[in-house]
Protein backbone atom coordinates (compact mmCIF):
# COMPACT_ATOMS: atom_id res chain seq x y z
CA UNK A 1 0.00 0.00 0.00
CA UNK A 2 1.28 3.84 -0.42
CA UNK A 3 1.62 5.62 1.68
CA UNK A 4 1.41 8.97 -0.18
CA UNK A 5 -2.23 7.97 -1.16
CA UNK A 6 -3.42 8.31 2.73
CA UNK A 7 -2.76 11.72 2.44
CA UNK A 8 -4.86 14.53 1.06
CA UNK A 9 -3.27 16.49 -1.49
CA UNK A 10 -1.14 19.95 -0.05
CA UNK A 11 -3.41 22.38 -2.48
CA UNK A 12 -6.57 21.17 -0.62
CA UNK A 13 -5.55 20.97 3.01
CA UNK A 14 -6.58 23.91 4.46
CA UNK A 15 -4.01 24.38 8.25
CA UNK A 16 -6.02 27.22 9.19
CA UNK A 17 -8.50 24.66 9.62
CA UNK A 18 -6.73 22.63 12.12
CA UNK A 19 -4.15 25.32 13.89
CA UNK A 20 -4.53 28.72 15.11
CA UNK A 21 -1.68 31.30 16.02
CA UNK A 22 -2.37 32.90 19.61
CA UNK A 23 -3.90 36.22 18.81
CA UNK A 24 -4.21 38.95 22.28
CA UNK A 25 -6.47 41.96 21.79
CA UNK A 26 -4.63 45.60 22.35
CA UNK A 27 -7.63 47.28 22.53
CA UNK A 28 -8.47 46.09 25.80
CA UNK A 29 -7.01 46.57 29.26
CA UNK A 30 -4.73 43.90 30.31
CA UNK A 31 -7.26 42.04 32.61
CA UNK A 32 -10.26 42.01 30.03
CA UNK A 33 -8.05 40.51 27.25
CA UNK A 34 -8.59 37.04 26.30
CA UNK A 35 -6.21 35.21 24.12
CA UNK A 36 -6.44 32.12 22.38
CA UNK A 37 -4.18 29.43 22.41
CA UNK A 38 -3.03 27.44 19.46
CA UNK A 39 -4.45 23.97 19.46
CA UNK A 40 -3.94 21.32 17.40
CA UNK A 41 -7.59 19.36 16.74
CA UNK A 42 -8.79 17.61 14.14
CA UNK A 43 -13.02 18.85 13.29
CA UNK A 44 -15.42 16.24 14.47
CA UNK A 45 -17.08 13.63 11.84
CA UNK A 46 -20.29 14.11 11.25
CA UNK A 47 -21.10 10.46 12.07
CA UNK A 48 -20.00 10.79 15.77
CA UNK A 49 -22.69 12.64 16.00
CA UNK A 50 -25.60 10.61 14.90
CA UNK A 51 -23.94 7.98 16.73
CA UNK A 52 -24.01 10.11 20.47
CA UNK A 53 -27.96 10.98 19.43
CA UNK A 54 -28.17 7.11 18.58
CA UNK A 55 -26.58 6.30 22.28
CA UNK A 56 -28.73 9.12 23.97
CA UNK A 57 -31.70 7.80 22.42
CA UNK A 58 -31.07 4.50 23.16
CA UNK A 59 -30.35 5.18 27.17
CA UNK A 60 -33.69 7.13 27.13
CA UNK A 61 -35.53 4.40 26.02
CA UNK A 62 -33.82 1.63 28.42
CA UNK A 63 -34.26 4.51 31.47
CA UNK A 64 -37.92 4.31 30.27
CA UNK A 65 -38.19 0.56 30.41
CA UNK A 66 -36.85 0.50 33.51
CA UNK A 67 -39.42 2.92 35.58
CA UNK A 68 -41.91 1.33 33.77
CA UNK A 69 -40.87 -1.99 35.40
CA UNK A 70 -40.61 -0.19 38.43
CA UNK A 71 -43.95 1.57 38.36
CA UNK A 72 -45.16 -2.09 37.40
CA UNK A 73 -44.38 -4.07 40.69
CA UNK A 74 -41.58 -6.13 38.87
CA UNK A 75 -40.81 -8.52 36.86
CA UNK A 76 -42.91 -11.03 38.58
CA UNK A 77 -45.53 -12.25 36.87
CA UNK A 78 -49.06 -12.01 38.57
CA UNK A 79 -47.80 -9.80 41.52
CA UNK A 80 -51.62 -9.45 42.71
CA UNK A 81 -52.71 -12.90 41.91
CA UNK A 82 -50.64 -14.76 43.55
CA UNK A 83 -52.57 -15.92 46.46
CA UNK A 84 -54.97 -16.57 44.16
CA UNK A 85 -52.34 -18.97 42.08
CA UNK A 86 -51.65 -20.42 45.60
CA UNK A 87 -55.78 -21.54 46.20
CA UNK A 88 -56.54 -22.84 42.75
CA UNK A 89 -55.77 -26.33 44.02
CA UNK A 90 -57.12 -25.88 47.18
CA UNK A 91 -60.78 -26.79 46.82
CA UNK A 92 -60.70 -28.32 49.93
CA UNK A 93 -60.39 -25.24 51.57
CA UNK A 94 -63.01 -23.72 50.16
CA UNK A 95 -61.29 -20.36 49.40
CA UNK A 96 -62.89 -17.00 48.80
CA UNK A 97 -62.11 -13.92 48.01
CA UNK A 98 -62.54 -11.29 50.55
CA UNK A 99 -60.22 -8.39 50.25
CA UNK A 100 -62.47 -5.88 51.33
CA UNK A 101 -63.10 -7.08 55.22
CA UNK A 102 -59.56 -8.38 55.47
CA UNK A 103 -57.70 -5.53 54.24
CA UNK A 104 -59.95 -2.93 55.85
CA UNK A 105 -58.00 -2.76 58.88
CA UNK A 106 -54.71 -4.51 57.98
CA UNK A 107 -52.68 -3.01 55.03
CA UNK A 108 -52.99 -5.66 53.02
CA UNK A 109 -53.54 -5.85 48.98
CA UNK A 110 -55.11 -8.70 48.36
CA UNK A 111 -57.35 -11.50 51.54
CA UNK A 112 -58.66 -14.67 51.09
CA UNK A 113 -60.53 -16.63 53.85
CA UNK A 114 -60.41 -20.30 54.20
CA UNK A 115 -61.30 -23.20 56.16
CA UNK A 116 -57.97 -23.10 57.80
CA UNK A 117 -57.20 -19.17 58.24
CA UNK A 118 -56.96 -16.01 56.07
CA UNK A 119 -54.28 -15.54 53.31
CA UNK A 120 -52.96 -12.10 53.12
CA UNK A 121 -50.85 -10.12 50.60
CA UNK A 122 -48.61 -7.47 51.14
CA UNK A 123 -47.17 -5.13 49.19
CA UNK A 124 -43.43 -6.22 50.71
CA UNK A 125 -41.81 -8.98 51.97
CA UNK A 126 -40.99 -6.57 54.97
CA UNK A 127 -44.43 -5.98 55.71
CA UNK A 128 -45.39 -9.24 55.42
CA UNK A 129 -42.98 -10.51 58.14
CA UNK A 130 -43.88 -7.91 60.40
CA UNK A 131 -47.42 -8.94 60.85
CA UNK A 132 -46.37 -12.39 60.80
CA UNK A 133 -44.51 -11.55 63.87
CA UNK A 134 -47.13 -9.97 65.33
CA UNK A 135 -49.50 -13.28 65.19
CA UNK A 136 -46.52 -15.47 66.38
CA UNK A 137 -47.66 -19.24 66.37
CA UNK A 138 -50.67 -18.58 65.01
CA UNK A 139 -49.05 -17.30 61.68
CA UNK A 140 -46.74 -17.95 59.09
CA UNK A 141 -45.22 -16.19 56.07
CA UNK A 142 -43.84 -17.27 52.50
CA UNK A 143 -42.26 -13.53 50.76
CA UNK A 144 -45.20 -11.19 50.66
CA UNK A 145 -47.68 -13.71 51.54
CA UNK A 146 -49.05 -14.02 55.26
CA UNK A 147 -51.16 -17.07 56.46
CA UNK A 148 -53.54 -16.15 59.72
CA UNK A 149 -54.68 -19.03 61.83
CA UNK A 150 -56.09 -17.02 64.56
CA UNK A 151 -59.45 -18.18 65.95
CA UNK A 152 -58.91 -21.67 64.38
CA UNK A 153 -59.13 -24.72 65.83
CA UNK A 154 -57.18 -26.86 63.83
CA UNK A 155 -56.27 -29.92 63.84
CA UNK A 156 -52.42 -30.86 63.30
CA UNK A 157 -53.50 -32.79 59.60
CA UNK A 158 -55.54 -29.86 58.99
CA UNK A 159 -52.61 -27.19 59.72
CA UNK A 160 -50.45 -29.29 57.94
CA UNK A 161 -52.60 -28.68 54.81
CA UNK A 162 -52.98 -25.20 54.97
CA UNK A 163 -49.50 -24.59 55.63
CA UNK A 164 -48.45 -27.12 52.94
CA UNK A 165 -51.05 -24.84 50.63
CA UNK A 166 -49.05 -21.66 51.92
CA UNK A 167 -45.71 -23.41 50.61
CA UNK A 168 -46.66 -25.11 47.37
CA UNK A 169 -44.76 -23.09 45.07
CA UNK A 170 -41.74 -23.05 47.39
CA UNK A 171 -38.75 -25.04 45.88
CA UNK A 172 -37.55 -27.40 49.07
CA UNK A 173 -34.42 -28.30 47.68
Amino acid sequence: MNPRTLLPHPKTLDFRRYQTPLQLDYSKPLLERESTLSTTTKPRRPQSKVWLVAASGLAIVALLAALSVWLLGGLTSGGNNQVKSLLTNSSSLNPQENTARLCETILCNEGWTTTGGDFLQFDSEGEAEQFATYLGDDGRRWKNVVLDMRDKDLTFEDKKMVIDTLYSKKDWS
